[in-house]
């Protein structure tokens, strides 16, 4: 049986409140809290396989546990949003407060990429 740090690129999960640049390898849970709006960049899309789920970006929430041990959430009580660029700085996608968004390679024919993001808002 593989384990759930094996099963999630041995990244259990990773908190932020500034900005963050993805690369290849990075963790694939981010749990973000910022304060202020911050960014996101994500990697190069041309060193990554097309078609996969890359990343899960989850912005303010606590006891990320339950997100794969138990299917719930509980929050923090922020504002901030985060903006999701490519590698390109361009902003593809806006991740607003209590909102979870699972991040896929749709095109890694260049270097920004085509992503295609699955988001849910937690209430």
């Amino acid at each position: 049986m593989i384990s759930r740090d094996n099963f999630y690129k041995k990244g259990v999960y990773r908190d932020t409140a500034s900005n963050l640049t993805l690369v290849k390898d990075s963790k694939m849970v981010w749990k973000l809290n910022p304060s202020s709006n911050i960014s996101v960049t994500l990697p190069t899309a041309t060193l990554l396989e097309k078609g996969g789920m890359h990343f899960i970006l989850i912005n303010n929430t606590e006891a990320l546990t339950n997100v794969i041990d138990m299917g719930a959430f509980e929050y923090q009580t922020a504002s901030a949003d985060i903006a999701i660029k490519d590698k390109g700085g361009n902003t593809i996608k806006t991740l607003s407060n209590k909102e979870c968004v699972l991040v896929l390679l749709l095109d890694n024919s260049t270097t920004n990429g085509t992503w295609i993001f699955i988001n849910r808002t937690i209430s």
